[in-house]
C-alpha cells in the first residue's frame, strides 16, 4: 500500500497523497522532491489547538491543521508522537494531527474531527510512533491516559500504554492504514525518548491532489 523511498513511505490515491518520512528526510528534501506542493507547518506545543492552514502558519501555535485546498501539504513533525493524517472523502477536508501523550490526553484528534465537522467517511492514516512495548510511564501518567486500564500493561512497577489504541477509541474510527514502526527501536526514525534533546523530527504530510 505504501511505497518505500529513500526519504520515507508514500501513498497516492486519486484524491490525496500521504507521506511518512525517515530521520534522514528534511524539509528541503521534501520541497525538492515534491515541488508541486506548498508545504505548510505549525508551531507544535502539545496543545489541543486546531487551525485552518494559512501562509505563515508555522508561526502559529497549534497541533493540528486542516485545509480543503489542493496541493497544500500539511506537515506534522514527530519524534515518538503519533502523526495522524485524516481524509474526509465526503467533505474534501484533509486534517493533520500531532498527538503525543499530552495530545492524546487532551483528545486532540477527537476535538479536531468535531471542530471541522467531518463526516463518517474518513480514512485515517497512522504513521511511525512509539509503540506500547516502548512507552513506559508511571502510574500518574497511566491513570490520566487510560483510567479504565483498557490499553495498558503493567510490568516491573511501570505501565506500558498503547497511545494509538486510546486515540482510535477517542475518535471512534478504525485505522485505514498504519505504518507499524516503533520509533524508539527503529534507528531509521528519530526518537526523543532514545535520543533526548539531540533528537530531530520525523516529517509527515498529507495533501489533496
Amino acid at each position: 500500500m505504501f511505497n518505500e523511498t529513500e526519504l520515507g513511505f508514500e501513498h497516492t490515491t486519486t484524491t490525496h497523497f500521504i507521506f511518512f518520512g525517515k530521520k534522514s528526510c528534511s524539509l528541503t528534501d521534501l520541497q525538492q522532491t515534491y515541488p508541486h506542493f506548498d508545504f505548510r507547518s505549525i508551531r507544535q506545543t502539545h496543545s489541543d489547538i486546531l487551525i485552518q492552514s494559512t501562509t505563515g502558519s508555522e508561526l502559529i501555535e497549534a497541533d493540528a491543521h486542516w485545509t480543503t485546498e489542493k496541493n497544500i501539504a500539511l506537515i506534522i513533525r514527530t519524534a515518538d508522537c503519533i502523526p495522524a493524517l485524516i481524509v474526509d472523502q465526503t467533505t474534501g477536508v484533509i486534517l493533520a494531527v500531532h498527538a503525543g501523550w499530552r495530545g492524546v490526553e487532551n483528545q486532540i484528534a477527537r476535538k479536531s474531527i468535531q471542530r471541522t465537522q467531518l463526516s463518517e467517511d474518513l480514512n485515517v492514516y497512522i504513521g511511525p510512533h512509539i509503540q506500547q512495548q516502548s512507552f513506559a510511564c508511571d502510574l500518574d501518567i497511566q491513570a490520566r491516559l487510560d483510567p479504565n486500564n483498557k490499553a495498558s500493561i503493567q510490568k516491573d512497577n511501570k505501565f506500558y500504554v498503547d497511545l494509538k489504541h486510546i486515540l482510535l477509541s477517542q475518535i471512534h474510527r478504525p485505522v485505514s492504514f498504519e505504518l507499524n514502526v516503533d520509533t524508539f527501536t527503529d534507528l531509521n526514525f528519530n526518537s526523543y525518548r532514545r535520543e533526548k534533546e539531540t533528537a530531530n523530527r520525523n516529517l509527515s504530510f498529507i495533501a489533496k491532489v
